[in-house]
């Protein structure tokens, strides 16, 4: 009954009716075995490794069941593990292209191609065709191609800001520590009708280190400013590594460039940051992040304290419909508030009256004051096809706050006017919605473009992005 709800596609009320199964036959080495993979299908994965284990226990001779343990442990990242069920079933058949595969995609997922291309050379004439094999041949062949991609995007405000940004990259794999990479922006800043052009060249290299499991992502860079003809470097370090398969953690500590208000397209304006982001991911069912940041500015000697997260709730799906719901909470706050006035004493002076509004811009950078938003997120994946990709996301502010800076005329000791600041708690309503849309045009072509729309107390902001990447694959399958 189990298998017959497995091959309708209901691997839950499978799951539902071996969990009762297993009650009544604790001792059964095949319901134990049904029982794990059921477990699996249905995503209770902690379940499922408990059952294969209790089934290799009640019959350890079993090679068919180390198999499939091997299977579960290399599809939930336990390398290790997987290696020892796998040894063993090779000893007993060196040919068994299943064994090859799985041993082979060891590899492929630790970035070691070679490795992986040379067990799938050991899997006898036969199987060679076999769905799998070529599948994991493509993807191989695929991740070690060189690669260029090119993207376009654009940027407008109420600030008034405009950005026009051309880039290119490109990048190849050498060995599993050497995947060297280069990218080039061109920006053009359009501030209140004044254009500005900036250069930025990145060379970096991507690592992965099998045996603790890490990534290692480094990156240096020359920047020209768009003021003045300024230049300078921007670096980045990322050292990323995945706990118990669906717990990623990544620790980034960067320099670059501020390019986000009016006031830091003129002046020479860099964040150093280091960030810290740790999440739960699993897309089939509850997943999220959390994220701390210090952003530290040389241009002031002050920083911004910052922490986000989001959480959501397993998906529904409607094919070729996707949704989701989830829960969003950040918080920032600056060292200091560079909250300052569009005109001089004398300008307002000449203009002034009781109702006038004093208004102010930040410069060079945006300084948040003990800003909160709690937010309701909605997403949605759209799949009409194997060719394309539809992705919708909300992010609503239910019920967000900060402390707000004004302006007003005062006079120090001596009777000179002078323009000093205040702040205001009060309640807004951001909003940031996306669409994006992805084509394959090839297996080595893809195409990718998106639009958003964000409205913050500071500004509203529209963002479109077209972007190209190419494989240049040898073909091999």
């Amino acid at each position: 009954m189990a298998r017959k709800l497995i091959e309708k596609g209901k691997p839950h009320k499978a799951f539902r009716l071996m969990k009762s199964y297993g009650k009544d036959h604790p001792d059964d080495f095949n319901t134990a075995w049904l029982y794990a993979k059921t477990a699996y299908l249905a995503n209770r994965i902690s379940v499922s490794g408990k059952q294969y284990r209790k089934a290799i226990r009640l019959s350890p001779g079993n090679l068919y069941a180390r198999l499939d343990y091997a299977d579960y442990l290399v599809n939930t990242g336990r390398f290790e593990q997987a290696q020892g069920n796998l040894d063993a079933y090779l000893a007993y058949d060196k040919g068994n292209y299943k064994a090859l595969v799985l041993k082979s995609k060891i590899d492929y997922w630790q970035s070691d191609y070679k490795a992986a291309n040379q067990k799938l050379d050991k899997i006898p004439g036969e199987y060679s065709g076999e769905p799998d094999v070529t599948r994991l041949r493509n993807d191989i062949n695929l991740a070690e191609s060189p690669w260029l991609g090119i993207n376009g995007n654009f940027f407008a405000d109420n600030q008034p800001l405009q950005c026009y940004n051309l880039s290119a990259s490109a990048g190849l794999f050498l060995h599993p520590h050497a995947s060297p990479y280069i990218r080039l922006a061109e920006p053009l800043f359009d501030a209140d009708g004044v254009y500005q052009l900036a250069s930025w060249i990145q060379v970096g290299n991507r690592s992965v280190f099998a045996k603790p499991g890490m990534n290692l992502d480094l990156s240096l860079g020359f920047i020209k400013f768009p003021s003045a003809n300024t230049y300078s470097w921007s670096g980045s370090a990322e050292l990323s590594k995945t706990f118990f398969y669906h717990l990623p953690v990544s620790l980034t500590v960067c320099q670059n460039p501020y390019f986000s208000t009016l006031g830091s397209i003129d002046a020479r304006v860099f964040e150093d940051h280091i960030t810290l982001t740790a999440g739960w991911d699993r897309q089939t069912s509850w997943y999220g992040q959390a994220t701390v940041d210090y952003s530290f500015y040389p241009i002031d000697n002050s920083g911004i304290y910052s922490g986000n997260g989001w959480v959501f709730a397993p998906p529904v799906s409607l094919a070729p419909f996707t949704f989701r719901v989830g829960y969003g909470f950040a918080y920032s706050n600056a060292d200091v508030n560079h909250f300052v006035a569009e005109k001089t004493v004398d300008e307002i002076i000449s203009d002034y009256s009781t109702t006038t509004e004093i208004k102010g811009v930040y410069v060079p950078y945006f300084t948040p004051r003990n800003q909160q938003v709690h937010s309701l997120l909605i997403g949605i994946q759209i799949h009409p096809g194997k060719v394309i990709r539809i992705g919708l996301n909300a992010n609503f502010g239910l019920m967000a706050m900060a402390d707000i800076p004004y302006l007003f005329l005062d006079k120090d000791a001596n009777g000179t006017v002078f323009i000093n600041k205040g702040y205001s708690y009060q309640h807004y309503t951001p909003i940031e919605a996306t669409g994006k849309i992805a084509f394959r045009i090839s297996n080595t072509v893809n195409l990718e473009a998106d639009y958003t729309f964000s409205s913050t107390y500071f500004y509203i902001r529209n963002y479109t992005d077209i972007g190209l990447k190419i494989r240049f694959a040898d073909g091999r399958k």
